[in-house]
């Protein structure tokens, strides 16, 4: 009987590792379709457009991408255990546990603003975040009584 469930539980392992690879297979082409259309799209934007204008649309691109990078690793330091004050809804003023750096930047992440609000946040509130997402009140804002634009927010 033993050989019969050795056997059983080799098998199994190899389906499980077939599934991880076919899994693996099917992200890889996502990847590349999402790739292919963004090229096209960038292809058809820069396609009437003076060299100097490509060059300055890129050195844009670039810029925009260095924030992106810089806020993502301050997020994952935040995300450990760093603080954040909520500024709005989704704009949070992050600061990074241990090197302090601080930054700005705008979450479109409908988890983190529900987590946010379950946990009483309000804005101008000094919170810090545990690495499983758990909101800490650390010090109350000013209450702001400015309108807030409608169509943001979301």
């Amino acid at each position: 009987m033993a050989p019969a469930l050795k056997k059983a539980a080799q098998t199994d392992l190899i389906a499980k590792r077939e599934r991880e690879q076919a899994r693996a297979v099917n992200h890889h082409k996502h990847q590349a379709a999402e790739a292919r259309k963004s090229l096209a799209k960038w292809e058809r934007l820069v396609s009437g457009l003076a060299p100097d204008q490509v060059a300055q649309l890129l050195a844009t691109v670039e810029r925009q991408a260095e924030r992106m990078r810089e806020a993502a690793r301050v997020v994952v330091g935040w995300l450990r255990g760093g603080r954040a004050e909520v500024d709005g809804r989704y704009t949070l003023t992050i600061q990074e546990r241990g090197t302090g750096k601080t930054v700005e930047m705008v979450h479109r992440n409908e988890r983190v603003a529900e987590r946010l609000n379950e946990a009483g946040v309000k804005i101008g509130d000094l919170v810090e975040v545990s690495q499983a997402g758990d909101a800490k009140i650390l010090e109350r804002g000013q209450q702001q009584t400015q309108e807030r634009d409608p169509g943001r927010g979301r």
